[in-house]
């Protein structure tokens, strides 16, 4: 059975590392199971021990990889306790260099999404015009944290230039940036054509992303994320960066359009040829609809990780 603690701040202070032990004694664990390596020093118990067996699952940031000298060794120590998994051959490849020991394995678990429920052209028009939006409109969509690693502003100096009054732009989440992309819109009087929801429902945000015609994520550094995955396994049409783990699943003019960070004017052109061409979102979302179902199911990802875990319980930690 598994079991969910809670949610535990980022470990920053004895007191934390000491509730957090706590927390892993009394639940007795089979499988500790570490989603970044900023959480490691939560496990340290069983790093210490040695058991129960600690599963690390590195999803691409790589944030650790700039801390200072000693936070790299104490982090690459820690990691070499575990069994690591990433979510793609690069980032996998990328931990490995870093682990810098050529007899320790990382597993590639690809992250596995499912689809979201479809609705009818009736249900997506009243959405669109409940929010403001022509049902003829080409809405683009934004899924992720509102911080400058994500590149919402490029996105929002990208639309600017666009000069299309048919071009609507939804952002769905939050962040520290919140405040200034706000003013931004207002300075530069976009408000008739970017919506920003704030952080709302899974489910909310499905609706959204059916309702929209192209998923926009100009982002600088990620691994494979999720929204990506969700907008591609319902057929839109992805515009994104070529970093981390996104090439594997994002080819260029095959299952997406790859746009070089940063590169406003390049990420201008890109939603412009998406917009004008229909045909191009439906064959491009086709083809990426079919490669989401085939290798990054989410059926596939609890087996694998259910095949993981249960390995680990009869094999037990590492020595």
């Amino acid at each position: 059975n598994a079991h969910y603690l809670r949610q535990v701040s980022e470990a920053t202070t004895a007191l934390e590392l000491l509730e957090a032990s706590r927390l892993l004694s009394r639940a007795k664990p089979s499988v500790v199971h570490v989603h970044s390596a900023c959480l490691l020093p939560h496990a340290v118990g069983a790093l210490l021990r040695g058991t129960p067996p600690i599963v690390f699952s590195e999803q691409g940031e790589l944030e650790f990889l700039a801390g200072s000298r000693l936070y790299r060794t104490c982090t690459r120590h820690a990691i070499r306790r575990c069994h690591t998994v990433a979510p793609s051959e690069i980032i996998a490849a990328r931990l490995k260099a870093f682990i810098d020991d050529p007899t320790y394995t990382v597993r590639v678990i690809h992250n596995g999404v499912d689809v979201f429920e479809s609705i009818s052209e009736t249900e997506r028009n009243e959405f669109r015009i409940s929010h403001g939006i022509a049902p003829s409109d080409s809405l683009l969509c934004f899924v992720g944290q509102f911080e400058e690693h994500k590149g919402p502003q490029d996105l929002i100096l990208a639309m600017h230039g666009l000069n299309l009054p048919a071009v609507k732009l939804v952002m769905i989440g939050d962040g520290s940036l919140r405040r200034d992309l706000e003013a931004t819109i207002e300075r530069l009087q976009m408000g008739d054509c970017v919506t920003i929801t704030g952080r709302i429902g899974h489910q909310d945000v499905g609706k959204w992303m059916r309702c929209s015609d192209v998923f926009v994520m100009p982002t600088k550094r990620d691994g494979l994320g999720i929204a990506l995955l969700e907008a591609m396994a319902i057929g839109m049409l992805v515009i994104t960066s070529p970093v981390g783990g996104i090439p594997e699943a994002v080819v260029d003019g095959e299952t997406g359009i790859l746009v070089p960070c940063g590169q406003t004017d390049a990420l201008r052109q890109a939603i412009m040829l998406a917009v004008a061409d229909p045909g191009l979102r439906h064959r491009i979302g086709h083809r990426a609809s079919l490669l989401v179902q085939r290798s990054y199911s989410l059926m596939s990802m609890v087996q694998s990780y259910d095949s993981l875990y249960s390995s680990l319980m009869s094999h037990g930690p590492l020595s």
